[in-house]
């Protein structure tokens, strides 16, 4: 009750943390990225963006109830479709030469077109697999081409090829590959790890306490991962296993378990990954720095934040039919007309 009752006025909220001195520095810089509900983030996070894709696809699923579409529902909660997207791809001969992470890697789709990413993490000599996170653009409709995951129905038109070579940037020549664009391409940003990943995610950069706003939901329901147990129980039509508040999701029909699973991803894990990414650019303010650059971190986590408030289907100017706290925040305010 205390986070719903929090959202109604948390569109105010975000917009006035977004003009905190915190952002003082990146102000003056030429802005070119679309708008996301009339509000003009200062750095990419179309990728961020989409994952409401995978909430209206888990709901579109749920809504014909059946065997198959309930669990190709959950494939796309544990599995996502359409946030950070990336390949997984198995190298024969192995790498020559190390490879950090972010370094630039490109090879071509099934049609020849370019396609290109940045290592996921950092590889060494003698590896013979490599994670490549697929390029975002700043335009929403074609952030990007390739959305799999647990996606029931896959884009691959721009994953990499099955088959083929890919170039490292600053490195000579190219590396031959091959890999199942249905199986090995995978999302790093997913409903489920926004609770999952609860332990290391609701905690300052470099340890400490939990936030305060999470803490207080861990308190009541004794575990960390409470929206994924709320969640996975309504999937299993079980009970959840909390200290407070269980639900007993047996006694539900397929319309009941639609819905608890739609207040579970939507309104009790990704709203509460919205307020850790307020937390989190708070968090980067107050660790400061000296450079010019310093508060880029602290930005891009406010526009990630009204990213998963918001989400893509909201459109540019928020006239869309969204599926996240955005759209149930203009559907309260009619009922409560304000």
């Amino acid at each position: 009750q205390v986070l719903i009752s929090n959202m109604f006025s948390f569109k105010s909220f975000v917009f006035a943390a977004l003009l905190s001195s915190c952002e003082a520095s990146v102000r003056a810089r030429k802005l070119s990225n679309e708008l996301i509900a009339g509000f003009e983030p200062r750095t990419v996070v179309t990728d961020h963006n989409a994952i409401d894709l995978d909430q209206a696809k888990i709901e579109d699923l749920l809504a014909t109830p059946s065997t198959d579409t309930f669990s190709s529902a959950r494939d796309v909660y544990e599995q996502g479709s359409h946030s950070k997207s990336f390949a997984v791809l198995t190298l024969d001969p192995a790498l020559t030469v190390a490879v950090p992470e972010g370094t630039v890697i490109s090879g071509k789709n099934e049609d020849g077109s370019t396609v290109s990413g940045t290592a996921l993490k950092s590889y060494s000599v003698g590896d013979t697999t490599i994670e490549i996170q697929y390029s975002t653009g700043n335009t929403q409709a074609t952030y990007v081409d390739c959305q799999v995951g647990g996606n029931p129905d896959p884009n691959t038109s721009g994953c990499f090829a099955a088959n083929g070579t890919v170039t490292i940037s600053g490195s000579s020549g190219s590396l031959p590959y091959s890999y199942d664009p249905l199986v090995n391409n995978d999302n790093g940003r997913t409903i489920q790890g926004f609770s999952t990943a609860a332990e290391t995610r609701f905690r300052p950069s470099g340890g400490g306490e939990l936030f305060p706003d999470f803490q207080k939901f861990f308190d009541y329901y004794g575990t960390l991962t409470y929206a994924d147990e709320w969640v996975q129980s309504a999937f299993a039509r079980r009970s959840t296993s909390f200290s407070k508040g269980d639900a007993d999701f047996s006694k539900y029909g397929d319309d009941g378990i639609l819905q608890a699973v739609k207040k579970g991803t939507a309104y009790i894990s990704i709203a509460m990954y919205v307020i850790r990414e307020l937390e989190d650019a708070l968090d980067d303010c107050d660790r400061g720095c000296d450079t010019a650059d310093c508060n880029d971190d602290a930005v891009h986590a406010l526009d990630e934040a009204v990213a998963f408030w918001t989400g893509s289907l909201e459109g540019k100017d928020g006239s869309g039919s969204g599926v996240l706290m955005y759209g149930l925040a203009d559907t309260r305010c009619i009922n409560f007309k304000t």
